[in-house]
C-alpha cells in the first residue's frame, strides 16, 4: 500500500492568490498516477499530482498530457466523470466511510460521501463552491502543440462537513487519486494505488493508499 507524507507549505503572503499556490505546487515531488488495472481500458493521459496542506486546507494540484480535454460541465454535481477528469477520494476514518471528490479540467466539481458506490450522499453546490481553483488550459496549434493541462484545487476544511477536522497537522488519511474520462475518445481509468476488481470500479476503499499529514 503506498504511502504519502504530506507537508505543510508557507506561501510568502498571508492571503496567496491561487496562481502563488499553483506555482508553488511546483516545486513539489509528483506523484504518479500510472496504474491501469483494467486491461480493456489501455493507459491513456501520463497524469500526476502534488498534494499539501495549509493551516485549513488540503492543497492538490494535477498535471495531465491530455491535449484536447473533454469539457462539457459547469454546474456543480454534473457527472464531470464523463469529461476529462481528476479525482481524489478521502477518508477520514479509515476507509468505513470515504469523499468523492471529481473535477473536470476547468473545476467543476462533484462531490458525495458514504461508505460505498450506492447511496452517496451529494455535498450542496453552495458548500462545493468554497473550493479554490486554478486550471491551466493552453492553448493548440499545429504550430505549436499543447503539452497537457494542469489544475490545482483548495480544498477547505469545511468540505468534510461529516468529520470534526479541525486540524490537519499529525492526523492520517486514507485516499486514493484517479484519472478517468467516461465520454473521453478513449476512455480510460488510472488510479495512485492500485485496485484489483474486474471492472472498472474507483469506489474501493480498500485499496485506499495512507496519508500522513506533518
Amino acid at each position: 500500500m503506498k504511502i504519502i507524507e504530506v507537508s505543510p507549505i508557507h506561501p510568502a503572503s498571508p492571503n496567496p492568490s491561487m496562481q502563488d499556490l499553483s506555482s508553488l505546487m511546483d516545486s513539489l515531488f509528483r506523484h504518479s498516477i500510472d496504474h491501469s488495472p483494467w486491461p480493456a481500458f489501455p493507459q491513456e493521459p501520463a497524469t500526476s499530482f502534488t498534494i499539501a496542506h495549509i493551516e485549513d486546507a488540503i492543497l492538490l494540484k494535477f498535471y495531465v498530457a491530455e491535449h484536447d480535454p473533454r469539457i462539457t460541465f459547469y454546474t456543480a454535481n454534473d457527472p464531470v466523470y464523463k469529461d476529462s477528469c481528476v479525482e481524489f477520494f478521502v477518508s477520514w476514518d479509515a476507509g468505513r466511510t470515504y469523499y468523492n471528490l471529481e473535477s473536470n479540467a476547468i473545476g467543476t466539481c462533484l462531490i458525495g460521501y458514504g461508505p460505498g458506490r450506492e447511496n452517496r450522499s451529494p455535498l450542496s453546490p453552495e458548500l462545493i463552491q468554497t473550493i479554490g481553483h486554478y486550471s491551466n488550459l493552453p492553448s493548440s496549434s499545429p504550430d505549436e502543440p499543447s503539452t497537457g493541462w494542469s489544475l490545482i484545487l483548495k480544498i477547505p476544511l469545511e468540505i468534510f462537513i461529516h468529520d470534526s477536522i479541525t486540524t490537519l497537522t499529525a492526523i492520517e488519511a486514507k485516499a486514493n487519486f484517479y484519472k478517468c474520462g467516461d465520454d473521453c475518445a478513449a476512455p480510460h481509468y488510472l488510479a495512485w494505488n492500485d485496485i484489483a476488481t474486474p471492472d472498472p470500479d474507483f469506489h474501493q476503499s480498500r485499496f485506499f493508499g495512507d496519508l500522513h499529514f506533518l
